[in-house]
C-alpha cells in the first residue's frame, strides 16, 4: 500500500544525492585554480610588503641621519 510511496521518495533522494556528487566534483576543478591564483596573489603582496618595509628602514635612517647632522650643527652654532 505505502510502498509506491517509499519507492518514489527513495529514487528521488538518490537521484538528488547523484547530481549532488557530480555538481560538487565540476566545481571541486575550479577551486584548485582558485587556490593557484590566490597563492600568486599572496607571494605578490609578500614581495611587495617585503619592498616596502625595506624603503621603511630607509626613510628612518635618513630621518635619524637629519636629525644627526642638524643637532651637530646647532651644537657649532652654539660655541
Amino acid at each position: 500500500m505505502n510502498i509506491p510511496y517509499i519507492i518514489i521518495t527513495v529514487l528521488v533522494g538518490l537521484t538528488c544525492g547523484i547530481l549532488g556528487y557530480f555538481l560538487g566534483k565540476m566545481n571541486s576543478k575550479k577551486d584548485v585554480t582558485l587556490a593557484s591564483a590566490l597563492q600568486a596573489d599572496l607571494d605578490v603582496c609578500k614581495a611587495h610588503t617585503k619592498n616596502l618595509t625595506t624603503r621603511i628602514h630607509s626613510l628612518e635612517a635618513d630621518i635619524i641621519n637629519i636629525k644627526t647632522k642638524s643637532s651637530v650643527a646647532d651644537g657649532e652654532r652654539q660655541e
